[in-house]
């Protein structure tokens, strides 16, 4: 995973992201926190942000998931734990097959990988001030996803020729 630590400060790659179904949106958030976010992970190197979010839907729901476009990029500071973060953030629209049972789960605990419980829910977009989600900033831009960024994943190949 890509996550440096110096002292009390650590730099984080993460890549989330948003899925909405029937005027809902999906978050998670781990037992002890107040605070929900948008499900992801993060990034391994050598592995696409897309390639991520899939892997860590399927370590986290055990379902694969289709990525759309990425949404937002966002550069964010915080302190969790007593330590100070930068975190570096993708945040793509993703969703769930149309057969999927998890759409119609209106709240379920699910373990990573690693055996960490994670509570996920979907949230009505009409509701969201009735809980607190991190990063705050991206609330008011939920009603805009249909204006995605673009995004470009380019790998030389040795020869200094790009492979898009």
């Amino acid at each position: 995973m890509i996550m440096l630590h110096d002292g009390e400060n650590v730099f984080n790659y993460r890549v989330a992201g948003v899925a909405t179904h029937n005027g809902k949106v999906l978050v998670h958030r781990g037992p002890g926190d107040d605070f929900w976010a948008f499900p992801g992970g993060r990034g391994e190197m050598g592995e696409s942000a897309a390639d991520t979010l899939r892997r860590e839907m399927l370590e986290e729901l055990q379902t694969s998931v289709h990525v759309g476009n990425l949404l937002w990029l966002v550069e964010n500071f915080f302190e969790y734990n007593g330590q100070h973060y930068h975190e570096l953030g993708l945040y793509f629209a993703f969703s769930f097959p149309p057969d999927s049972p998890l759409l119609e789960l209106e709240e379920s605990e699910f373990c990573d990988e690693l055996g960490v419980k994670l509570i996920f829910r979907w949230q009505p977009l009409d509701a969201l001030d009735q809980i607190t989600i991190v990063p705050a900033c991206l609330l008011p831009r939920l009603s805009a996803l249909e204006n995605p960024m673009e995004h470009l994943v380019n790998r030389e190949n040795g020869a200094g020729k790009s492979q898009m």
